[in-house]
């Protein structure tokens, strides 16, 4: 089976997360969730959950078309898909890539269809999204999907414990930027740069 086409629509972004982080999270989920379209005569809708190259976690919003997944929002997780955030395993191992990534699309200028041939325009999206994004609203997702996690750093089943630090945005930003030049998370980087300095101890 080829890898799917994922496009991005030029209003997934209006939270100012650039399509390489939500990439990331589309490439390397914790968990994807499925939801029934929200009514009839509409597609579903799938949404990826998981952290960007910079540890935080974000929800990627797509709607399920024939020929691609359309993405329509992007986000820093929400509470309401928390508890799916944390139930997840934590870390694993990015597996093989399953998307391509095509142009973004300008949904008042481009003629995009869902499967029943409905075009997918700003009111499509709104119907698609109203669910997803009302904190009021439960969450009864049609599929759970789960990535499979990488063993325990501490070996066997046992808990690896967290550390949780903050940092000078300059810093961040530095680490952000190393993390993707070494294709590896600024967790991974900070662990390791702990590792060597308590060697030198």
């Amino acid at each position: 089976m080829g890898m799917r086409e994922v496009r991005f629509t030029q209003a997934a972004r209006k939270h100012r997360v650039s399509n390489g982080r939500a990439r990331q999270v589309i490439n390397d989920p914790l968990v994807t969730l499925t939801f029934p379209a929200p009514e009839p005569g509409m597609d579903d809708r799938i949404v990826f959950i998981g952290d960007d190259n910079s540890g935080r976690a974000l929800e990627v919003i797509a709607v399920d078309l024939p020929e691609y997944l359309l993405v329509i929002h992007v986000q820093d997780l929400q509470a309401k898909f928390r508890p799916y955030y944390d139930r997840a395993t934590e870390g694993g191992v990015m597996g093989e890539p399953q998307y391509i990534y095509g142009a973004d699309i300008d949904l008042d200028h481009e003629d995009v269809r869902d499967s029943h041939g409905n075009r997918v325009t700003s009111d499509y999206v709104e119907k698609a999204l109203d669910d997803v994004l009302d904190e009021n609203i439960p969450v009864h997702p049609a599929e759970v999907t789960t990535r499979p996690g990488r063993p325990s750093l501490t070996g066997g089943s046992a808990h690896s414990p967290q550390v949780t630090f903050r940092l000078p945005e300059q810093l961040h930003r530095e680490a952000v930027d190393a993390a993707e030049r070494e294709g590896t998370t600024v967790s991974a980087l900070a662990r390791e740069a702990l590792e060597r300095y308590l060697r030198q101890l």
